[in-house]
């Protein structure tokens, strides 16, 4: 089962509607994984630093 993390200094109200289930179809069709097998994890908010700009960090874990 893939999982997918991504963590980012935007707050919630800035992620787009929808962007959690673009993001599961992206993952799965990269790995091809079926989008049922995919975890998606969105943590908005976070305290990341990276000059003044918008910045996130992901993490994908898969056993293929």
């Amino acid at each position: 089962m893939p999982v997918f993390v991504l963590t980012t200094n935007l707050g919630a109200d800035k992620i787009p509607s929808g962007f959690g289930e673009k993001l599961t179809n992206v993952v799965a069709q990269t790995l091809c994984k079926p989008a049922s097998y995919v975890v998606v994890q969105i943590n908005p908010g976070a305290n990341l630093c990276f000059g003044n700009e918008p910045y996130l960090v992901f993490c994908l874990s898969s056993v293929f």
